[in-house]
């Protein structure tokens, strides 16, 4: 029997990305039983590989365990492919998009954006107080873990963003259209996970603000040009700039960057969010505001 999968003409166009949840299977007991499903292979066969690592090769390096910790995010992958196309009898795609392609170049576009934004303010910073970072680049074990990061920190990145602004909510679009909400559960579900990172160390109630902030700022992105595109080429970028150009002491990645901050500075961290989501959201949806979309079917 061949699969119709289709938006519907009546459907409402400003919630086209939330209506997806509507195209399969979308009681409670699915969204259960997918849940199950996503955790089993992300915290517990994913963790597997990091578990091995530490109790087999106690002092691998740097890269053998960012691979290993990152991997996890392979099986969260694998598990939201099959919780939404099997459980939910959906296109995998209608996580990211209400029209029949991804777009690459929004993706990109949004890469770039955030990445020099980020650059940005991070130079600022560096040349305010340039005793808090350490120059520790060794061009050799830089361009290996450079090439690993790419992979998997976009796997990462990516991942994250299918799970909580692709399935979590579009499940919570299901409940609610009040977008106020919608940004801020999505905020509190993105933050709560990092609350055991050590940087909440620092400042617990500043950096879970900044947690909530972020989670906040790139469902803001999702509703407002109801696609995940631009979310996930920013979560991306974010990403590999600290692990890869600026980290700091104590991170829960530990990565070879260019420059190691002495210790997070919670207040400068969270500021520097707010100045770049500010100028980001302005140049997507005001200097370069898109053009109106069309809700295409999928069959």
């Amino acid at each position: 029997m061949g699969e119709v999968m289709g938006v519907q003409n009546d459907m409402n166009r400003e919630n086209a990305f939330l209506d997806l949840a509507r195209l399969g299977k979308h009681r409670w007991q699915h969204y259960l039983g997918s849940f199950f499903l996503i955790a089993a292979l992300w915290q517990i066969l994913g963790a597997t590989p990091y578990l091995i690592l530490l109790l087999l090769f106690p002092s691998a390096g740097e890269i053998w365990r960012f691979t290993a910790l990152t991997f996890s995010f392979v099986f969260l992958i694998i598990g939201l492919y099959l919780a939404v196309t099997l459980i939910h009898r959906r296109k995998f795609v209608t996580l990211i998009t209400p029209t029949l392609l991804v777009s690459w170049k929004r993706i990109f576009e949004s890469f770039a954006v955030w990445f020099v934004l980020v650059a940005i303010v991070s130079i600022v910073d560096v040349l305010i107080r340039p005793d808090f970072y350490t120059l520790s680049f060794n061009p050799v074990p830089w361009f290996l873990f450079t090439l690993v990061s790419l992979v998997f920190v976009t796997i990462q990145s990516f991942s994250e963003e299918l799970l909580f602004r692709g399935y979590l909510l579009q499940a919570l679009g299901l409940l609610t259209r009040n977008k106020v909400l919608l940004l801020l559960i999505s905020g509190i579900l993105f933050a709560v996970p990092h609350f055991l990172n050590p940087e909440m160390q620092s400042d617990f109630a500043l950096m879970a603000l900044y947690y909530f902030a972020t989670g906040v700022f790139f469902t803001a992105l999702v509703l407002k040009d109801n696609r995940l595109e631009l979310a996930l080429g920013a979560h991306a970028a974010n990403n590999l700039f600290s692990v890869s150009l600026i980290n700091y002491e104590g991170s829960v990645l530990e990565t070879p960057a260019i420059l190691i901050a002495n210790a997070i500075d919670p207040v400068s961290n969270l500021m520097s969010f707010i100045a770049a989501a500010g100028l980001a959201y302005l140049w997507f949806f005001v200097i370069r505001k898109p053009k109106q979309q069309v809700v295409d079917t999928y069959q």
